[in-house]
């Protein structure tokens, strides 16, 4: 027996679920126009057309111009040309990215798009392309695409067809209208935080630059091997200020779902450990470890394999770490704890950590070399003002961070909403 089904009023029950009365199932391909897949170029041209591939969509469905790529422009161009509204389908990425799309905007030239995607233009008259992104963004974020890719060495494709022949619940365009403007809405205010976090990460550099070798009010300076600082303070090696400098086990550990968390380079960034994607480890395992395997809260850890320089403060006592880790274990008496983060992190400092590193194709910091590395020490008191002074900023760009995260996740609850019906707008 089914069970019966209370219907609200101004609702009906579809294939899709409950939706509005005035609002219809439709699969994606009857609201389409043309669709064409782009080209592949594995040629250069400065002279050429700038040609649109993976890394220039982004998740959030958003097309970035940060790199491109010119190509030669090909006889046909216009076939393959791009217009304001055109929506782009990425058939071929990696499993986790294949699937992502975006509609092409406006650009400072003209643009062309790759054999990764797929040109999609739809019936003006039926759906905005706005509404098709929505819901696309919403099948990749659930994985759709992972569900229907086929799998290579290396990256996945989806067929247009799986997305086409996708049925959504679509609205009289007066509501598409009404639903894409909120949505924008919403877009601009993430837009403008992620604007005001670049520009404190700036500001954030500046500050590095000027107060880690200029200080705080000094007028006499003196020339040391690693550029001018104030007279009064000191050149020292790293293994001058700390007791030892080193990294974890080697051996591959068991892991459990609950115990010790492993912490590898990839736990590790901008002064901080994080932990929700770290594995654990038995306490068993974790009790065999040398101890300088096991940091203790205040140690200070730096990646030192692949991805390189990312520093973090130990602030819990029940982790271990991996060979692709090193650990510091400061003198107090002499270095300041947040001060010296700050100073690992500064772009001098990372500068020179890039430099000393080996490696052909996965990058390497030498332990021995690091531990000779000069740095300039102010004054204990001085170290402390300089670490307040940055920490104040580290503190307003985690606000803003937060307040971004929290506004993506209300835009993803509202697009569900808005787009099953859920929530009606008011046209």
């Amino acid at each position: 027996m089914t069970k019966n089904v209370s219907v609200p009023e101004g609702y009906k029950i579809t294939e899709l679920g409950m939706m509005p009365e005035d609002w219809d199932a439709v699969e994606i391909g009857q609201l389409v126009d043309t669709v064409k897949n782009g080209f592949a170029s594995g040629k250069r041209d400065e002279n050429g057309i700038v040609q649109i591939r993976m890394n220039n969509v982004t998740t959030e469905g958003t097309i970035i111009f940060d790199k491109y790529l010119k190509v030669p422009i090909p006889k046909n161009i216009e076939t393959f040309s791009l217009k304001k509204g055109d929506f782009l389908f990425n058939n071929t990425n990696s499993i986790d990215l294949v699937g992502k799309s975006a509609i092409f905007c406006e650009a400072p030239f003209d643009c062309t798009f790759s054999n990764h995607f797929t040109r999609i233009r739809f019936k003006q008259n039926l759906v905005l392309p706005e509404i098709i992104l929505l819901n696309t963004l919403i099948l990749w974020r659930t994985g759709f695409f992972k569900t229907v890719a086929i799998r290579h060495v290396g990256q996945a494709a989806v067929h247009s067809k799986y997305l086409l022949k996708r049925k959504i619940p679509l609205q009289p365009l007066p509501q598409q209208q009404k639903i894409a403007s909120i949505l924008s809405k919403v877009d601009e205010q993430i837009e403008q935080t992620e604007q005001i976090i670049e520009k404190t990460e700036i500001l954030k550099k500046g500050l590095m630059q000027k107060l880690l070798t200029k200080g705080i009010g000094h007028t006499k300076f003196k020339k040391t091997n690693i550029g001018s600082v104030p007279e009064q303070w000191e050149i020292k090696e790293i293994a001058d200020v700390t007791d030892y400098v080193s990294y974890g086990f080697t051996n591959p550990m068991p892991t459990t779902t609950e115990g010790p968390f492993i912490i590898t380079a990839t736990n590790v960034d901008k002064g901080k450990i994080q932990y929700d994607n770290a594995r654990h480890t038995s306490y068993e395992a974790y009790d065999k470890l040398t101890p300088k395997s096991k940091p203790i809260v205040d140690d200070v850890l730096l990646t030192k394999d692949g991805t390189l320089g990312k520093v973090g403060i130990v602030d819990r006592s029940d982790i271990c770490i991996n060979q692709s880790v090193a650990c510091m274990r400061l003198k107090k008496e002499f270095v300041h704890l947040d001060f010296f983060s700050q100073l690992l992190q500064s772009p001098d400092v990372q500068k020179r950590i890039l430099f000393d590193s080996g490696g052909s194709t996965i990058k390497h910091i030498y332990i021995t070399k690091f531990a000779k590395m000069l740095i300039s020490l102010p004054p204990l008191a001085e170290q402390q003002k300089i670490a307040s002074i940055l920490s104040k900023v580290d503190s307003q760009i985690q606000d803003n961070q937060s307040y971004l995260h929290k506004i993506q996740e209300l835009k993803k609850g509202l697009m569900q909403d808005l787009l099953t019906g859920k929530v009606r707008v008011c046209v």
